[in-house]
């Protein structure tokens, strides 16, 4: 069931008996019984916290009327089904903006990405793709990465860059394009560029996207023209890692994402507790 105290859910499960008195003992700044909360008894502004209390959910206990039993798994927290998937690869635990295929309703809710919930803050523009070339032909074109193979149709064709003389790999930034945030990495073969990853795509970009350049260029590369292209989406969620106690991990591309149901917030600017509540007997 669910309480509020100070402000904050609490997540508990109790064990209910019959005719007795109902007495609650706060840990933390209170320390005594009472039967109703007098003389500073249920005030604890400073309450120890406990791991998973993120919630609210200080160690309280109850004497009497109702038993603590648990304080809840937060992965037993009950789940939608899968609203999007991730867009790709997740490899720094670090990082704090997600990009999925949906972003859909999740601005302000609880997600889980395998075992991580993460609290999302916000839905904004970032980086999902870096290439050496550009699509031509109408908006289904496309071209990969590296090499500037186009798809999308027959009137689809790529033009871009060329890299030599490459001699080693680098980390790519981004500046401009009213975000921040963007990192990606690109890998050399054979003198030149062979393949590009976005590490993190940023986030509140506009459609653009960031001007991408090598960080502190130690790579020798000499392109024949821009060199990067980049491709946007709508669809990043700047979150909170490893909430409610939970671990941060990696996370491998098209893995489900799904929202917590509870709890859920009244106003996403001050997570004030919303008034949903879930019961099991």
């Amino acid at each position: 069931t669910g309480y509020l105290f100070n402000g904050s859910r609490t997540f508990q499960s109790f064990e209910i008996t019959d005719s007795l008195t109902l007495k609650y003992n706060f840990y933390g700044a209170c320390g005594t019984d009472s039967e109703v909360c007098a003389s500073g008894n249920c005030l604890c502004n400073v309450p120890d916290i406990v791991p998973g209390a993120e919630l609210g959910n200080f160690p309280a206990t109850a004497k009497g009327f109702a038993k603590i039993r648990n304080t809840g798994d937060p992965l037993g927290y009950p789940t939608s089904v899968a609203t999007s998937t991730v867009h790709m690869v997740l490899g720094d635990s670090t990082v704090t903006n997600i990009a999925v295929k949906d972003a859909g309703i999740l601005t302000g809710k609880y997600i889980r990405i395998d075992d991580e919930i993460m609290l999302v803050s916000k839905v904004s523009r970032g980086v999902v793709k870096v290439a050496t070339s550009r699509a031509y032909g109408g908006s289904l074109c496309s071209c990969t990465s590296v090499g500037g193979t186009a798809s999308g149709g027959t009137s689809c064709s790529c033009a871009g860059a060329t890299s030599v003389n490459c001699t080693a790999g680098g980390t790519l930034t981004g500046q401009g394009g009213q975000g921040v945030g963007f990192k990606g990495t690109f890998n050399v073969s054979d003198g030149s560029v062979s393949s590009i990853h976005v590490t993190n795509p940023g986030a509140g970009y506009s459609k653009t996207g960031p001007i991408v350049s090598i960080l502190g260029d130690v790579s020798e590369c000499v392109f024949s023209g821009s060199a990067w292209f980049v491709t946007t989406t709508a669809h990043v969620l700047s979150v909170t890692r490893a909430a409610l106690g939970t671990i941060r991990g990696e996370h491998a591309a098209n893995a489900p994402v799904s929202f917590v149901p509870w709890p859920t917030y009244a106003k996403v600017s001050t997570h004030s507790p919303g008034l949903q509540y879930h019961f099991r007997i």
